[in-house]
């Protein structure tokens, strides 16, 4: 009795030896901290000048003044199979997560049994035990809990939900990828269509250009080779236009498709009548705003947060666990007195379980969530860089766009006024066939420009909404990424 403090207090200092010897193995490198600005290279001032303006609406596509646009868009984001596939990454992250929680809080099992048992005559019980058949019947409350002094649990509980609010930034995500590529397919449908109706346009031209060459070679004033040239310019042109009706065709399949219905639902569609939205602009300095605005690259932040929170339960996983364990119940050979308060047992006490030597297993996905912590903030980093550009070149574009538009209605109107008076001057027979077929080809040209035009500045204007997030306050809340 006398040597039992000397032991305890051995046994103590032992211990205390040990947590810091474990405390010292587990030593790492501190991680990487995640940028909350991006570094100064990022900023668009210099690059896009003061381009003031406000940030897309949540339903940007009602901007563009197409209601069968907003039709298509509401449809695809309800019908899409991208979106359930996005919804069930949801739910599984949102299992996940309640499977972590579920350590840090205590478990309470009911069990209960009756078992008949014979004893071996020859076994190490003797007679009269040996040889004879009892019951044992037993019913308990079993209680376990496992506290969670270094935040083990907790860390990765805070790691699992920080990966759901990223799967539910992902639906927007994806919910802004999907809308977005309907609006540039529509777009692209919109420049087919545009460019069909100048091929009928030129049909229309060069038949009455066939028309009045026929005049020409019965009153003498041109050649059968004349005539022969201008027949075969009409087929020719109608070619063209049926190369522009398949393209027309193939888009309507890829839009139904997009919406995730079959190809008759694009036989449904009318043709296009987008107007071009007001001049978007973005802030000079973004980073902020962005981190708020753009799911992918929230997205990417939540996931390196969570990366951050699995390193440090694979650190805490160093340290001893102490467990709780409490039971409670009755116990007796005999069914009679299995309900007698005289069968009532329990037990409850402290459990520590120190690990030692596991063959490097711990240091081993110590260092795995490292690694992968290093790597999402990387890729957190890449996304802020990417989201930069994606801005600028939005911008950048959509700014040349504007200046070209301007040349080309210029140069638009003075090719008609040439067109027209080369036609004049051949119908007088002051010109030759080929001064109209030279001015009616530049004409078409810088027609066929601006179509491109108005086309390319309505697909930059969409690409700049994605830049910018589409105009999200995200629907998912961030206050469930807090443990």
């Amino acid at each position: 009795m006398t040597h039992r403090p000397h032991l305890a207090r051995l046994a103590a200092a032992v211990s205390s030896s040990t947590l810091l010897l474990l405390a010292a193995c587990t030593a790492h490198a501190p991680l990487k901290a995640l940028p909350d600005k991006p570094a100064d290279s990022l900023a668009l001032a210099r690059t896009v000048g003061n381009a003031p303006g406000q940030w897309p609406e949540r339903e940007w596509w009602n901007a563009y003044g197409d209601a069968q646009l907003a039709s298509l868009i509401t449809e695809g984001l309800a019908a899409n199979p991208d979106m359930d596939a996005a919804l069930a990454r949801i739910q599984a992250a949102d299992a996940r997560a309640a499977g972590t929680r579920a350590p840090l809080i205590p478990t309470v099992e009911a069990n209960a049994g009756s078992q008949r048992t014979l004893f071996s005559e020859n076994g190490f019980l003797p007679p009269p035990i040996g040889g004879s058949t009892i019951w044992q019947n037993k019913a308990s409350l079993d209680l376990r809990w496992e506290i969670d002094f270094w935040g083990k649990h907790k860390s990765a509980l805070a790691g699992a939900l920080r990966d759901t609010a990223a799967a539910g930034i992902d639906k927007e995500s994806a919910e802004l990828a999907l809308s977005t590529a309907i609006a540039r397919r529509y777009i692209e449908w919109q420049r087919i269509e545009e460019q069909l109706e100048l091929g009928r346009a030129l049909v229309r031209q060069r038949e009455g250009l066939l028309g009045l060459t026929q005049k020409r070679v019965s009153a003498g004033l041109d050649s059968n080779v004349q005539l022969r040239a201008a027949e075969a310019a009409v087929p020719d042109t109608r070619a063209d236009i049926a190369a522009l009706e398949t393209q027309a065709a193939i888009a309507r399949i890829e839009l139904a498709a997009l919406v995730g219905a079959g190809p008759d639902r694009g036989l449904d569609l009318t043709r296009p009548a987008l107007k071009a939205p007001a001049a978007a602009g973005s802030p000079t300095v973004i980073p902020a705003d962005l981190l708020a605005r753009r799911p992918d690259v929230l997205a990417r932040r939540l996931r390196a947060e969570a990366a951050a929170a699995r390193a440090d339960a694979a650190e805490a996983d160093f340290y001893p666990n102490i467990n709780l364990a409490a039971a409670v119940g009755l116990d007796s050979k005999t069914f009679t007195d299995w309900v007698d308060m005289g069968s009532k047992f329990y037990n409850a006490g402290p459990a520590l379980n120190l690990p030692l030597f596991g063959g490097g297993r711990r240091r081993a996905t110590l260092n795995l969530r490292t690694a992968e912590y290093d790597e999402a903030v990387a890729m957190y980093r890449q996304s802020l860089v990417g989201a930069t550009r994606d801005v600028a070149t939005a911008l950048t574009d959509l700014r040349s766009v504007d200046n070209e538009q301007r040349d080309a209605a210029a140069a638009v109107a003075a090719q008609t006024q040439s067109y027209d008076l080369a036609r004049r001057r051949y119908e007088g027979g002051l010109g030759t066939r080929t001064d109209v077929l030279v001015a009616e080809a530049a004409l078409l040209n810088q027609r066929r420009r601006i179509a491109d035009l108005n086309a390319r500045r309505l697909d930059a204007s969409v690409r700049l909404v994605a830049a910018l997030g589409g105009g999200l306050p995200l629907q998912t809340s961030l206050a469930a990424a807090k443990p």
